[in-house]
């Protein structure tokens, strides 16, 4: 964990916010000037930059314009744990220019975003740096352990999919036959539709958990959100797929309800493996690379 300084200009506190927000979220100690208590504002200041592991200058064409602004940063090159990022086209101002600068004018605000990782490694060489070592970013941020709770977001995922899956696969066929072993071949079809659903829903929680956990993040929801796309793009692959197999006249003779069920068992059994799949290739493709670094 890091001690953050954030430099900027009153007018950009709200991208400030997200931005001490994310940087919590990684691990690390921020302080700006909303943190000010009452007395000495620049005794406290002084204070809270003399302290920080890295300053964070937030510069655009408000900040720029700021002598505070420009003092802290001043003071943050003197001591070599500036790290300057920009939010917009405007020019740096004399004397930064040369000194390499972060674009996230684009950037989404959220801790798992390519574009704050590259803020998170250079905090982690700063602040290895001003304390004397030599650690790589990796190491400076706190290992999260994603498997577990991975694996829990796919016991979730299961227990939503494997009973629709059930309820679908009943509905195409019209309900299931009557007889004495109607309970027990429905807790057969749900015990198989459970396991089913883990298994496709494990290669992309444990992989988007993986991808999570290099930004040193302990929540769940950017784990999610990177589920949640994956499993965009593979529902429009398989809604594809049912229309295509519409088009080809698998419903007929269907009733409007069967039909109904059939090609919504089709999508949602064909959105799980298609997910699972992208999910696979990715990590191979992640696992080639580092073999191959």
């Amino acid at each position: 964990m890091a001690k953050i300084f954030v430099s900027y200009a009153s007018e950009d506190r709200d991208f400030v916010r997200g931005l001490a927000a994310a940087l919590a979220a990684a691990g690390h100690a921020v302080w700006f000037d909303r943190d000010l208590k009452a007395g000495s504002f620049r005794e406290q200041i002084t204070a809270e930059l003399s302290a920080a592991d890295a300053v964070i200058v937030v510069w655009s064409a408000r900040s720029k314009a700021s002598r505070y602004v420009l003092d802290e940063s001043e003071r943050a090159v003197a001591r070599g744990v500036l790290l300057p990022v920009r939010i917009d086209a405007s020019e740096l101002p004399l004397g930064f220019g040369g000194i390499q600068t972060f674009d996230l004018s684009r950037w989404s605000c959220h801790a798992d975003d390519e574009r704050f990782k590259i803020v998170l490694d250079q905090i982690a060489q700063i602040a290895g740096h001003a304390k004397g070592t030599m650690k790589g970013a990796a190491s400076a941020r706190p290992p999260v352990r994603f498997v577990a709770r991975s694996l829990l977001i796919v016991a979730a995922v299961a227990v939503v999919c494997g009973p629709a899956l059930v309820f679908l696969n009943a509905a195409k066929r019209g309900g299931p036959a009557a007889g004495t072993g109607i309970i027990g071949m429905w807790m057969a079809d749900l015990a198989e539709a459970l396991a089913l659903s883990f298994i496709c829903a494990a290669p992309v929680m444990l992989w988007c958990g993986f991808k999570v956990s290099r930004f040193g993040l302990s929540r769940t929801s950017p784990v999610l959100r990177r589920a949640a796309r994956i499993y965009a793009l593979s529902a429009i692959a398989a809604l594809v797929i049912i229309v295509s197999a519409a088009a080809a006249g698998v419903t007929a003779g269907l009733s409007a309800l069967a039909a109904l069920a059939q090609l919504g068992f089709v999508a949602l059994l064909a959105t799980l493996v298609i997910a699972a799949a992208a999910a696979a290739v990715l990590a191979g493709s992640h696992l080639l690379r580092r073999l191959r670094a």
